[in-house]
């Protein structure tokens, strides 16, 4: 169920994302090829995050593992823990290799947020640069069509020159 799911989300995301382009495409076919250009160094910024991600998943889970079997060996040996007196010591081992796993996630974590922030400067930079592009350097598209929720503080300034836009001083 859960894979059909999945499936059928990237099936209708896929979709989505391609006939925004095609009509983004017919709107402005400069524009459109700026928001697809940051494809690659997405693409990178992900390899490159993989390939930190991917020892410190494997050091993870080996030391899970090794705490699993430290755990394993502790219960299965109960009587003779406690007939040295072994309590503190087994507790002591346990708990270090707890404390190992703990290390390698929080060094994941920190891979990941990094890669999470540095990706999402490069989207909102892209998103920077098309409404620059959008103000500034398109002859055949206002930049009111693209922003609507900012027509209030727009206005067109002469019937000549219909694309140039002038910034509304709020009303105090």
């Amino acid at each position: 169920m859960a894979t059909s799911l999945a499936s059928c989300m990237i099936i209708q995301h896929l979709t989505t994302c391609t006939a925004c382009l095609i009509v983004a495409f017919m709107r402005s076919w400069a524009l459109t090829l700026v928001i697809p250009s940051a494809g690659p160094l997405l693409m990178f910024i992900q390899a490159l995050s993989q390939g930190f991600a991917s020892p410190l998943l494997s050091h993870e889970r080996e030391q899970t593992g090794i705490s699993a079997t430290i755990i394993e060996c502790a219960i299965a040996a109960i009587a003779t823990v406690k007939v040295f007196n072994a309590a503190d010591m087994e507790s002591q081992r346990a708990n270090d290799s707890f404390r190992r796993p703990k290390t390698a996630a929080t060094k994941l974590n920190r891979v990941w947020g990094t890669t999470s922030g540095i990706a999402q400067f490069v989207m909102m930079g892209m998103y920077r640069l098309l409404r620059h592009l959008l103000m500034f350097n398109s002859p055949r598209l206002p930049y009111v069509s693209y922003f609507p929720h900012r027509r209030s503080e727009i206005a067109h300034v002469a019937q000549d020159h219909p694309n140039e836009v002038l910034w509304r001083t709020p009303a105090a």
